[in-house]
Parts: structure tokens; C-alpha cells; sequence
């Protein structure tokens, strides 16, 4: 994957919108769109966008310990 395509992972999670990721990557605002489209479909770039998403997951998942400091906390 290039500079360019992890640049376009990057924007596209952004806001999930694959023209407007297209276009702060540097594609053609003319182009944007089937470009948006066409990256969405690349294996590489599939894995990327879902290994970042179950990065933020896990990371936002609450332990045990969480839950009962936040559940002392509200009594």
C-alpha cells in the first residue's frame, strides 16, 4: 500500500465518506468519486480500515474495573 492509499484509509475514517477521503488524499475532485469507490475495493485497504476499527474497538471496550469505579462513582 502507498503513501497515497494509507493517506486515503486515514481520511476515510474520518467521516466514512470515500469521495471526500479521495479528495484530501490528493485524487481530482473530478475523479473523487469512482476513485473513493475503487479504493474501498482494494484488499489492502479493506484490511487496513478493518484492523483500525478493531484497534479503536478494543481500545474503547470498558474492563470490569471500569464499569464498577464509574458505578462507585454514581452511588
Amino acid at each position: 500500500m502507498n503513501e497515497r492509499h494509507k493517506l486515503f484509509v486515514e481520511e476515510y475514517l474520518k467521516d466514512l465518506n470515500a469521495t471526500k477521503a479521495a479528495i484530501r488524499a490528493g485524487y481530482s475532485e473530478k475523479t473523487a468519486r469512482s476513485q473513493g469507490n475503487r479504493l474501498l475495493t482494494n484488499v489492502d485497504i479493506q484490511n487496513a480500515i478493518k484492523e483500525f476499527r478493531e484497534k479503536i474497538q478494543d481500545e474503547n471496550i470498558a474492563t470490569i474495573k471500569d464499569v464498577e469505579e464509574f458505578l462507585s462513582l454514581s452511588m
